[in-house]
């Protein structure tokens, strides 16, 4: 913590509003940034209970409840809750709703996954985009064309359906 933060700053673990990039623990509250220069991740105890919101780009190690970045989009490891991105969004985890008007990549994804391309190595769920990728996939895309490499025919334009 720097001595020039205000007294808001210093219980923001406990419960808080942070509105600058200067934190060291986790955040239970709300995160309202302008510029993530951190590579939080690497930070053991960067988890956001609450919500995160950033002009360029969002990123902890863990969100629990809504991550948006208006530029970037949200690349934290993990989300669990509503991830956003005004262009894009990349991460390792998606528990609950991703979305993202352009390209959305995520390692897996448990819920749904909303955008122009889609891309998870592991989808639980349901994928909604002009085009749909997989490489294994227990659930629906729904797309222009689809791609899953566990399914019966891996390319499908329109719907591809992998229940087992």
């Amino acid at each position: 913590m720097r001595e020039s933060d205000s007294v808001l700053f210093q219980n923001i673990t406990d419960f808080g509003f942070n509105l600058d990039d200067a934190w060291d623990e986790g955040i239970n509250g709300i995160s309202i940034s302008t510029l993530n220069t951190r590579d939080y991740p690497d930070m053991p105890k960067s988890i956001m209970n609450g919500v995160a919101v950033n002009i360029i780009y969002t990123k902890f190690r863990e969100v629990n409840g809504i991550a948006c970045g208006f530029i970037g989009g949200d690349f934290s490891e993990t989300t669990n809750g509503l991830s956003l991105g005004v262009l894009f969004l990349s991460g390792e985890r998606r528990n609950g709703i991703t979305a993202a008007p352009g390209v959305v990549l995520i390692h897996q994804m448990n819920g749904i996954s909303l955008g122009m391309i889609n891309h998870c190595d592991t989808a639980n769920g349901i994928q909604f985009g002009l085009f749909n990728s997989a490489r294994t996939l227990y659930g629906i895309q729904i797309g222009i064309l689809n791609h899953a490499e566990n399914s019966i025919l891996p390319w499908f334009p329109f719907v591809n359906l992998v229940l087992n």
